[in-house]
């Protein structure tokens, strides 16, 4: 393109007017144009980029051959503070350089990674997985966020497979992967000698015992504080992360809501939800609450103890069942707090508002959700472009690290964005975070196992945690016997 060249669009429909009727709301719509442009400019670092939207200036990015600095002009600057240099790696007809992410940015989509092939942003399930590869293994769910630059000899490179021009296709796809799998170990453990990665966080918070050891008198409520995450140092030539959870505890003590406090002061036994023989004794408990526990449908369950302090062990006359105690929890504390989906989620107000710089997409979703998002305690307002300032937090929820909470929540609505069940979800997806991150924290000692199950019983889907995992499983007297050889 010449310099001085001017491009206009316009009538993108005339045509083709049926396609108008799939596009969604304008501000979603203006969130992916920005995304591309914004794609465009970390593509090419050396030419200035000035968006403006509704005659309002979006973002003016000077030109500079320093790619740290447009990458900060584009993200916060905590983030463009934690890039980790990826070391330039060279193989047949491929060179690899860029930014890599400290564990703690890793997100439930792939909105962090940005990858791309000879100036062009491309999405490719090869590079997906070398991606993954080179990092030794990944959390579950869970997506590392990178700014990769490859320069491949277009010879070896197919671009015409996809209409879209996001997917290509290799000639020699193990050059590629061995490539991208050396640079990103590499920086990894140069990166680890230096100082420790932060931890990433796991979709499910999950210590390896339920049960704890029984400790002195007083204690066995207290709710389970995660501690820093160490990383080991990996072997040459694979980085490896163990993810190990040391606990600790903290005494619990009632929040009182009249006083707003700062999120840095939200002590760590906030996030504790203890609803213990009160849901059902409240006169404004959920209607039918009362009539579904007159009945005890625990009682053909004889309580045996424990396995591994982990699984509660139950006789049942039709044969043997285990209960999780903290995925029961889970199921508990989401239905009660559903049942009061008509009132408000009781909130704390932060003295000081915290401030978040989001990517437009992210933005976009926020405020589709924005009444949800009131409605459950958490007031979020937007605050300038692409940014937002969140007011005030739900009581009874710990927030160590606003941004990360916020993010996942993002990256749930959004798989539910499109369905007609999105309104309902946006609040049962942000109680049932609620629920998984207050239940995976407390400290559940083994004489609760069979007033837990009574709980879980009275639940209207007992059998399974808000994300589909299971509570209870059953083992029938009949199978038993099959696995002994026995006739049923």
């Amino acid at each position: 393109m010449f310099p001085g060249t001017a491009i206009e669009v316009a009538d993108l429909f005339y045509n083709t007017p049926a396609r108008r009727k799939f596009l969604k709301s304008a501000e979603t719509e203006a969130s992916h144009v920005e995304h591309q442009i914004r794609l465009h400019a970390l593509a090419f670092p050396q030419v200035r980029f000035t968006y403006r939207r509704d005659d309002q200036l979006v973002f003016d990015l000077p030109a500079t051959t320093d790619l740290r600095v447009r990458i900060s002009a584009l993200t916060d600057p905590a983030t463009a503070a934690a890039l980790i240099p990826i070391e330039a790696t060279t193989g047949p007809g491929i060179s690899v350089s860029g930014y890599l992410l400290p564990l703690s940015e890793a997100r439930r989509t792939r909105k962090g990674q940005y990858v791309f092939m000879n100036t062009r942003p491309v999405e490719d399930q090869l590079i997906n997985r070398a991606i993954r590869d080179g990092y030794g293994g990944f959390p579950t769910g869970l997506h590392p966020a990178l700014f990769l630059y490859m320069e491949v000899e277009p010879a070896l490179v197919d671009v015409n497979v996809h209409p879209a021009k996001k997917e290509v296709r290799f000639r020699r796809a193990a050059d590629v992967v061995n490539t991208i799998v050396e640079a990103i170990a590499n920086t990894l453990q140069r990166h680890a000698r230096q100082a420790p990665l932060p931890a990433a966080p796991t979709p499910d918070e999950q210590p390896s015992e339920p049960f704890p050891p029984p400790g002195p008198a007083g204690n066995e409520f207290e709710t389970m504080v995660p501690s820093p995450v160490t990383i080991s140092p990996p072997k040459i030539p694979v980085f490896t992360s163990p993810m190990e959870r040391p606990q600790g505890t903290s005494e619990t003590s009632p929040i009182s809501p009249a006083r707003p406090i700062s999120l840095r002061q939200v002590p760590p036994t906030q996030g504790r939800l203890d609803f213990q023989d009160k849901a059902c004794s409240r006169p404004d408990a959920a209607p039918g609450t009362e009539r579904r526990t007159e009945k005890d449908l625990s009682a053909d369950f004889k309580y045996l103890g424990t396995l591994h302090q982990q699984f509660a062990l139950f006789e049942t006359p039709e044969g043997l069942v285990l209960m999780h105690p903290k995925a029961a929890r889970e199921r508990i504390i989401f239905e009660r707090l559903r049942a009061h989906r008509q009132a408000p989620m009781p909130s704390q107000h932060l003295l000081d508002p915290v401030m978040l710089d989001l990517d437009p997409r992210d933005f976009a979703v926020i405020q589709q959700f924005a009444p949800h998002f009131d409605q459950a305690g958490l007031t979020v307002t937007p605050f300038g472009q692409n940014t937002i300032r969140i007011e005030s937090i739900p009581a009874l929820l710990e927030l160590d690290n606003a941004k990360a909470f916020l993010l996942e929540l993002v990256d749930r609505l959004t798989q539910s964005e499109f369905s007609r069940n999105a309104k309902r979800m946006a609040y049962e997806t942000f109680i049932a975070e609620i629920a998984k991150k207050s239940a995976w924290k407390e400290r559940i000692s083994p004489h609760r196992a069979p007033a837990i199950l009574k709980e879980l019983l009275a639940c209207e889907v007992p059998y399974c945690t808000p994300a589909g995992k299971p509570t209870l499983v059953n083992y029938s007297i009949p199978e038993i016997k099959r696995k002994f050889g026995m006739q049923a």
